[in-house]
């Protein structure tokens, strides 16, 4: 293009020469060509003479150009290149829900020190029994670090809406209490505040609002806290799904009750919401006559409930996962666990 653009430009300065030459002729003989309707000449083409310093410009005008558009060309080149070598910030958000390799089918915790035999025959002797679903069982003492009794406590399952009760670890401790009220955030396409959401996810187990908090917390964030926490076995940045334990939920719920989770007033706004929640099919129907505070986590196959259990004094934490058993079974099992601690 700035080839034939320079052609057509000596082209039109020839003819301007041309011209000057036949004004002076026809000047010399009288012809009264003059020279204001001589300027303003033009060729069939329809351009306008060029004067003898414009050509000048022009040509330094292309180079000027195309120098520049060389430079700008370069630079965009450099910073593809800078921008292939350097993370992009944004990267965070496109693998924020990626992991380590997915674990394995069961994964067997170090054995904790067990403080209850009966407990534990009582455990053995269900998962025998009841060989046409999984189960894994961790009761605990509240405030104890030992283990009561357990069954393929590291086992890991698919945690379900476990993991809505673990959020708010990292709710309470970078956003606080006082400042839900005032945050929305997007739930299916509507504008809600954070505390009622919160709330939702806990008393009704409610899947969209648990999905919207942990979008605005970040995925990786939460499994970062947890893992500080000492829940190494939780994984919820993942892309494809989320894998936990009973152990680790075990872990969560005997913080809560000691108030290691964050302050008191959120301890205590935890718990009484669990103490009220509507899911209560599994460990609170098993002892109608406790104190439970608990969160189920229901995949229609996946089924688990964990929960603070509270009768005449006694206070200790039953977390139960399970694959392939209904709430019934939940419920039995908690039922002889209650009888036998009693």
């Amino acid at each position: 293009m700035i080839c034939l653009s320079l052609k057509k430009l000596a082209f039109e300065q020839n003819q301007y020469q041309h011209l000057k030459q036949t004004r002076k002729k026809m000047y010399k003989n009288n012809l009264g060509v003059t020279a204001s309707n001589t300027n303003s000449y033009t060729h069939k083409k329809g351009f306008r003479p060029i004067k003898h310093h414009g050509f000048r410009y022009v040509v330094l005008s292309v180079f000027v150009i195309s120098g520049a558009m060389m430079i700008a060309i370069l630079q965009f080149g450099v910073s593809l290149d800078s921008a292939e070598r350097q993370p992009d910030v944004l990267a965070a958000t496109v693998v924020e829900r990626t992991a380590p390799e997915v674990p394995k089918a069961i994964e067997t915790l170090p054995e904790q020190p067990l403080e209850d035999e009966k407990l534990q025959l009582l455990l053995q002797d269900w998962a025998a029994t009841h060989s046409a679903q999984d189960w894994s069982v961790v009761i605990q003492e509240a405030g104890s670090d030992a283990y009561s009794a357990s069954i393929r406590a590291g086992s890991w399952y698919v945690p379900a809406s476990v993991y809505k009760l673990m959020m708010t670890y990292t709710l309470f401790n970078r956003i606080g209490f006082d400042n839900m009220r005032s945050i929305y955030i997007t739930v299916d396409g509507k504008k809600q505040t954070l505390d009622a959401c919160v709330d939702a996810m806990l008393r009704y187990s409610d899947n969209p609002c648990g999905e919207a908090v942990g979008k605005y917390l970040g995925w990786f964030r939460v499994e970062a806290d947890l893992h500080k926490l000492g829940l190494k076995n939780t994984f919820v940045n993942r892309k494809d799904t989320m894998f936990s334990t009973a152990a680790d939920a075990a872990l969560y719920m005997n913080l809560l009750y000691q108030g290691k989770l964050f302050g008191e007033r959120e301890t205590n706004y935890v718990v009484s919401t669990l103490q009220q929640q509507r899911l209560r099919a599994g460990i609170p129907k098993g002892c109608s006559d406790c104190v439970v505070a608990n969160k189920t986590g229901d995949l229609g196959n996946v089924r688990h409930d964990v929960a603070l259990v509270e009768k005449d004094g006694k206070k200790y934490v039953l977390a139960i996962f399970t694959s392939g058993a209904p709430y019934g079974q939940i419920a039995e099992l908690t039922s002889r666990v209650v009888s036998q601690i009693d």
